[in-house]
């Protein structure tokens, strides 16, 4: 019910197209062959973002340089990143900033509050290692930019019968599994990201969830 009355309220014609695609060719563990369509919505995305106030755009820009150009590692793709914003909006103190109101003033706290807000929304997408797509809420994408099929790092873990805070103490022979170690340096270095946006008065805390389960799915809110 949910799904469907976001998909009326924020679609319109011509929103909404099948694409045909071959996801053998980016996800080689699918078995298929032939050329498959897809629902997008990234018409309704882009629409969306033209239609914010300039502080949400600005947001999105300046979320989008620091995930490429904060470290060496790239974090979130920008459809991710759109999809933070995107529900940050939803929230009842950031709903404002849905809409365009004719100023193109961007206030650098709102900028600030707003740019913390998708932060800590991709925090959260990282805990629960999947991002609930905007339109279709059900229907669950991976976080991470290097991500080869979804919870693949969740997966990992449990394998390993590991937790994200086991990351900062592998064995020896952990330590020599690459996609451990590119966990590790993903998970730390999105934390960091976050914190330099932060106050002082801020205390520093790693976002994990107490257990990881692949088969599971936990949604953690912006403030655990």
């Amino acid at each position: 019910m949910a799904d469907n009355a976001r998909k009326k309220e924020f679609c319109v014609t011509d929103d909404c197209l099948i694409v045909l695609t071959q996801p053998q060719i980016k996800y080689p563990s699918i078995g298929w062959r032939e050329p498959h369509g897809f629902i997008s919505f990234a018409r309704a995305e882009s629409r969306l973002l033209r239609e914010c106030h300039p502080v949400a755009k600005a947001a999105y820009m300046v979320v989008k340089r620091m995930s490429n150009y904060f470290c060496q590692y790239n974090f979130f793709s920008s459809h991710i990143i759109k999809m933070a914003l995107l529900w940050c909006l939803e929230e009842e103190d950031l709903k404002k900033y849905r809409s365009f109101n004719c100023s193109d003033e961007v206030n650098g706290c709102e900028l600030l509050c707003l740019v913390q807000n998708i932060l800590r929304k991709l925090r959260c997408f990282a805990a629960q290692d999947y991002v609930p797509f905007y339109f279709m809420p059900s229907c669950h994408q991976p976080v991470w930019l290097d991500e080869i099929y979804l919870k693949q790092v969740h997966m990992r873990l449990y394998q390993h019968g590991l937790t994200y805070k086991d990351l900062f103490s592998l064995s020896e022979q952990q330590s020599h599994d690459i996609v451990l170690q590119r966990m590790k340096i993903l998970f730390t270095f999105s934390h960091v990201m976050y914190w330099t946006v932060l106050s002082e008065a801020d205390e520093l805390e790693l976002f994990v969830p107490s257990t990881i389960n692949p088969l599971c799915e936990n949604s953690y809110d912006s403030d655990q």
